[in-house]
């Protein structure tokens, strides 16, 4: 595994990991002892306010992804033959940060598998849209411990929050870390318009006291969601 110029070179089962399991790919470089600038990032205060030009000109490519602000709702369109972004593939509830810039567009940038937030929590699969402007999941209590998830941040899901973030549950915050290339635009607008798309109902866990400390996303065994869903129970 090599790093050079921002383009890491590897082979094999390191390769696959890129392509496939990119959250992966970031562990075996810690393993290795490998780091970059670009993955040296721990604390989301360490990342610049982003300055938007409106000259710049984005790549595009097989996505493009529209954040409303006004219903905290993110829609990811998938590129037709006629070269537009009609098709919506993924429609996602958030907590969107009053700060982001209104009618701005940014190309997808940085990952990191974790970082921490200002509030002290910290987030997984954090994906960086411009400066301080992140795709990252609902906040955790301790590093790497899927089972001290902060379940009140979890319910203000779909409600605004000051900050630069974009949160998601963490199924939503791993499709755009594995999915979302550098070509993809992200899109930034407030509208009561979601143009027809169907948002899904996300159910409020606070009062599951066996289950409000993981994300019901999450798909590993050990969740007390999963559980459940084995044992043939309803929820």
């Amino acid at each position: 595994l090599v790093l050079w110029n921002n383009i890491i070179g590897c082979n094999g089962r390191c390769e696959r990991y890129a392509k496939i399991d990119s959250w992966k790919l970031q562990e075996l470089m810690a393993q290795s002892g490998l780091s970059h600038v670009g993955n040296e990032i721990k604390n989301l205060n360490d990342l610049p306010t982003p300055i938007y030009n409106s000259k710049y000109t984005l790549i595009t490519g097989k996505y493009k992804v529209r954040v409303n602000k006004t219903k905290n709702v993110v829609i990811v369109y998938e590129k037709g033959d006629d070269g537009k972004y009609e098709k919506s593939v993924r429609v996602m509830n958030a907590v969107v940060g009053r700060d982001i810039k209104n009618d701005a567009s940014y190309n997808i940038s940085n990952r990191w598998l974790w970082i921490k937030n200002p509030n002290g929590s910290f987030s997984k699969f954090v994906t960086q849209v411009a400066g301080n402007v992140v795709f990252e999941s609902i906040g955790y209590k301790r590093k790497e411990d899927l089972s001290s998830l902060n379940y009140i941040e979890f319910d203000n899901l779909g409600n605004s929050i000051d900050g630069s973030f974009i949160k998601l549950q963490y199924a939503d915050a791993q499709w755009i870390f594995d999915n979302l290339d550098y070509d993809t635009v992200v899109e930034f607008y407030e509208s009561d318009d979601l143009n027809g798309v169907n948002v899904p109902e996300v159910k409020k866990i606070s009062l599951e006291n066996d289950k409000k400390n993981w994300d019901p996303t999450y798909n590993g065994s050990e969740s007390p969601w999963n559980k459940v869903k084995n044992d043939g129970k309803k929820k």
